[in-house]
């Protein structure tokens, strides 16, 4: 093992505490910033049924983390208004309680007074989110959907997965537990999980190089930048085979 591999792996054993270290080479998720999510939730107008709804949907999506897939299939029984909670059904029809805030319960609603009904066009479905002929909404017209908005508020091509993405990140970067993010998307390993704490700590990183006084040498040039361009004319050192003498010391 070379010396930059166990420098990363290390920074893992000491940033997962008592978790599993997640699988090095793996792409990290794609995510939006607090303040694109927000515009990207925001951006479909107040009036029109099926702006109503996208704004609902939306705003489900980010505040929430559900799978496309689980949006889809929710149904007006699964929605509990008062505690602000969500019965889905996941991957293997597993069942679990999400949650979301004032500002999707507010979406949430209009789309159900002021929408919905409008879009039902007379049939008679428990089917949450409806397209214009008053059938369950699919998966692909979602995707089109957050894929239209994405690129009309934020300039990005949005997937509904990297809204997902988005929740999980925001939410562990505002303190959340990492079992408690786990239990939230349903994810039955800890590891799948744990991907997001690697962005985290690369989102901090990125904040205290704008942001401490010392991050940045006198010349201007961060320190690490220099150390990577001389990097390649250093000796090789062999990282030790017992990790626990390293962290001894």
């Amino acid at each position: 093992m070379k010396a930059n591999n166990y420098s990363a792996n290390l920074r893992l054993m000491y940033l997962s505490e008592d978790f599993p270290s997640i699988k090095l080479g793996k792409p990290l998720p794609r995510f939006l910033s607090v303040e694109e999510a927000k515009k990207l939730v925001e951006s479909p107008g107040l009036s029109g049924a099926e702006n109503i709804r996208d704004r609902a949907m939306l705003h489900i999506l980010y505040a929430s983390g559900i799978r496309v897939g689980e949006l889809v299939g929710l149904g007006i029984q699964d929605i509990n208004l008062e505690t602000k909670e969500i019965r889905v059904f996941g991957k293997g029809s597993k069942e679990r309680i999400v949650l979301f805030g004032q500002p999707a319960a507010d979406a949430l609603i209009t789309y159900l007074t002021e929408a919905r009904p409008s879009l039902l066009n007379g049939r008679n479905t428990s089917a949450l989110f409806l397209n214009y002929c008053g059938r369950r909404i699919s998966r692909p017209a979602v995707q089109a959907m957050v894929r239209r908005y994405g690129l009309e508020s934020i300039g990005k091509r949005v997937h509904p997965h990297m809204l997902r993405h988005s929740f999980a990140t925001h939410m562990l970067d505002g303190g959340a537990n990492l079992r408690v993010i786990q239990e939230l998307l349903g994810h039955e390993d800890i590891t799948t999980t744990q991907i997001y704490t690697h962005v985290s700590t690369k989102r901090l990183r990125e904040v205290y190089l704008k942001a401490h006084p010392r991050a940045i040498s006198d010349k201007g040039l961060m320190k690490e930048e220099a150390y990577n361009e001389q990097k390649d004319r250093l000796p090789r050192q062999e990282a030790p085979e017992d990790y626990s003498q390293v962290i001894k010391s």
